[in-house]
């Protein structure tokens, strides 16, 4: 338990660091109609790379020393940074979409990478205690970070967060150092090691068949579809600055305020849900938080303000953090370690797909036709996989308790 509790404040850290500069890219995208078609060709592009990277990231992170990939990563984000700094001459336009779309793909590669890494150490804890867990430290970056910005967001610009953010970067790497992990003995958890022999993209696709005895195709559709709250999240990050910005006329400090109600009330998810998971059971849990999720969906398309935008955030943030808690206990209690890189790459790759296509929908209405209609077109989206899970739950019992 000790050394999960030191990947936690590894990972913790690691997601500080580039939180400032990420609300500086929502709040300069989000001025003018202009920048906004900017905003939304830099998320596809962020979104499409991703996508084509699952599949090889989760066979690294079965085949490699998945420290040494996170160690590696967390250098080359810093770097990166560090050179985007002393990049002054670079327009500011396209110094924004290179960032966004670096730090996107950096940002994946990492958190896949640490919750690999903590995945290993699952034998013998409570699977449910541990990702409420991980969900607190999860969502504390967003929550330290917001409040932070909010006090200095009057004194530093872009290129001045850059160079925070670089900084932490490093910093963090001292952290990241001291999580431990032992390669060799961490493929099952038991001291038993698992080769994993590299597979291109369309051997590891072929190889999916080959996997019966670890998940079927019902399991991996109910992965995708409990995955929606997170994908909605993911549209939000373009949507919301731009209804905080360019519609209620609201500053980056809104922004930050916005994100530390969301991460402290996905930090409560993290505290009550393990204890709700007990009492409830995986399944009804699970349709308990999804449902709290709806419902921020239901009080943002009734009546839009800055108040009600700030008070669906709690809900919000509530039920994705409890439908993540109970979607990662799910599958932790059914994939083995050894194969939970390609499994959760596998996954990933289908949700980036359905995320790319509803962030398609949503940028083109928000765009084109209307903002209201993005919101009422997302709730019933929601609502229908919802209804989705509850029938395929019935139907195939995919839901182990």
């Amino acid at each position: 338990m000790q050394k999960y509790f030191r990947a936690l404040i590894g990972k913790t850290m690691t997601g500080v660091s580039n939180f400032s500069t990420e609300i500086y890219l929502s709040y300069y995208f989000s001025f003018n109609r202009q920048s906004i078609i900017l905003f939304a060709i830099s998320n596809f592009s962020a979104m499409i790379l991703g996508m084509l990277l699952r599949v090889p990231i989760g066979n690294m992170l079965d085949s490699r020393n998945r420290k040494h990939v996170l160690l590696m990563n967390q250098i080359f984000t810093s770097l990166f940074l560090f050179v985007e700094y002393y990049c002054a001459a670079i327009p500011i336009m396209m110094l924004l979409f290179i960032t966004s779309i670096m730090l996107s793909v950096f940002s994946d590669i990492g958190w896949s990478a640490i919750n690999t890494i903590m995945r290993s150490y699952s034998d013998g804890i409570n699977t449910g205690m541990m990702n409420g867990m991980s969900e607190i430290f999860g969502q504390l970056p967003s929550l330290l970070s917001g409040i932070f910005f909010f006090s200095i967001s009057g004194f530093i610009n872009l290129h001045s967060s850059l160079n925070i953010s670089a900084i932490l970067d490093l910093l963090s790497l001292i952290f990241l150092l001291f999580i431990p992990y032992e390669h060799n003995k961490s493929k099952t958890g038991k001291g038993k090691v698992v080769k994993v022999r590299e597979q291109s993209l369309i051997e590891v696709f072929r190889e999916k068949r080959k996997w019966r005895k670890h998940f079927d195709k019902s399991f991996l559709a109910m992965g995708v579809m409990l995955n929606a709250p997170f994908i909605l999240i993911i549209s939000g990050n373009f949507v919301l600055p731009v209804i905080e910005i360019y519609y209620l006329h609201r500053g980056a400090d809104f922004i930050a305020i916005m994100e530390a109600v969301y991460a402290a009330s996905a930090v409560l998810s993290g505290i009550i849900f393990p204890r709700i998971m007990k009492k409830l059971g995986l399944r009804n849990s699970l349709f308990f938080s999804y449902s709290i999720f709806v419902f921020s969906f239901i009080i943002m398309s009734i009546y839009l303000t800055p108040i009600t935008l700030i008070l669906s955030s709690i809900p919000r943030g509530i039920g994705n953090g409890g439908t993540r808690i109970g979607r990662n206990t799910m599958i932790m209690n059914r994939i083995e370690n050894a194969y939970i890189g390609r499994f959760n790459g596998l996954l990933s790759f289908y949700v980036d797909a359905l995320k790319i296509l509803l962030v398609f929908l949503t940028a083109f209405s928000f765009l084109f036709i209307s903002l209201y209609l993005v919101i009422e077109m997302e709730t019933i989206f929601i609502f229908a996989m919802l209804m989705l899970i509850i029938g395929m739950e019935r139907k195939f019992r995919i839901i182990q308790q």
